[in-house]
């Protein structure tokens, strides 16, 4: 059911791109059937026509010849204003067939991390940037290279979010460093989605408790405020190098029956696993579903291959 679902989406994506194909097929199928009824011909007289098995001898008969005819040019013509998109336009063809994905807005330092890091824990990703992005911000190429469907347009339109595919997306992560702009998008998106789980990103401590507590938001951080403790820490404690901040995720998908020795293997290390509302040490168990783990990125950069997480949950 859903390969035929995805069918239908993929079909409908690309019949809006075939305009110029559809209406021939159209005006060809008018032109027969007026002949046809023109000439007083029969159903069966035109499949003969149409097959060939006897010549047309009247000028209506002809008509319905050259009509059906020509429609043998239609795969040509498909293939060649297909071929002819541009790139963009076939970005958002491909991301009107996508369901349950992620989309992040903003490629800033923090919404390139986390379009690559979703897209190595296995999720399809659709980034919304500023048309202004379109050729300065090298993220684009990069995130692109990678798999990330990259849409221009101002997120805080309704329209945009529509072309991202926020109505039939999974989450939506709102990076802008802009309290005002963030807090609109998720609105609107809110609007779009209700049961998308919006992640946003904040400055303002109560511009984040607004919007949990509207219903716009389901997860606020604070960047500054995560990262304070940390510079605090590396100030007052005798370490060195980079700490990077742990993250509690929900077991599913092809996390399931992983131990934590095989996550580690693939970049991500366990740092505790709750159990009955206890921190405990990861142990050697397979995971659970629906199991919170505590983890942190040990910060793999090979994004050629990606590390098959499947898709695990924020908890």
């Amino acid at each position: 059911m859903d390969r035929l679902r995805l069918a239908i989406r993929v079909v409908l994506a690309y019949s809006r791109a075939l305009r110029t194909t559809l209406a021939f097929v159209g005006l060809m199928v008018l032109v027969a059937a007026i002949s046809a009824y023109a000439g007083g011909e029969t159903l069966r007289g035109v499949f003969e026509l149409a097959e060939e098995i006897r010549a047309p001898r009247s000028p209506h008969e002809w008509l319905i010849w050259v009509s059906f005819f020509s429609l043998r040019i239609v795969p040509v013509l498909g293939f060649v204003e297909v071929a002819s998109l541009d790139r963009e336009t076939r970005t958002e063809i491909r991301v009107r067939a996508m369901e349950g994905h992620a989309v992040v807005v903003g490629l800033g330092h923090l919404g390139r991390r986390v379009a690559r890091d979703l897209r190595r824990a296995g999720m399809e990703v659709v980034a919304l940037v500023l048309p202004s992005d379109r050729d300065r911000n090298e993220a684009v190429e990069e995130l692109g290279g990678i798999g990330v469907r990259v849409v221009f347009g101002d997120a805080t339109t309704g329209q945009a979010l529509q072309r991202a595919g926020v109505p039939r997306a999974r989450v939506l992560v709102v990076t802008v460093d802009d309290d005002l702009t963030n807090a609109t998008v998720a609105e609107r998106a809110r609007k779009l989605n209700s049961r998308l789980r919006i992640v946003v990103r904040t400055f303002r401590s109560e511009v984040g408790e607004l919007l949990r507590a509207g219903g716009a938001a389901d997860v606020t951080l604070s960047t500054s405020e995560i990262s304070s403790g940390l510079f605090a820490a590396a100030a007052a404690l005798d370490v060195e190098g980079s700490a990077p901040i742990p993250s509690p995720i929900r077991v599913a998908g092809a996390l399931v029956g992983v131990t934590p020795g095989e996550l580690e293997e693939r970049g991500i290390r366990v740092l505790s696993r709750l159990t009955d509302g206890l921190w405990s040490p990861p142990g050697v168990e397979p995971l659970s579903e629906g199991e919170v783990l505590l983890v942190q990125d040990l910060g793999l950069q090979d994004t050629r291959h990606p590390r098959g997480l499947g898709r695990g949950e924020k908890a």
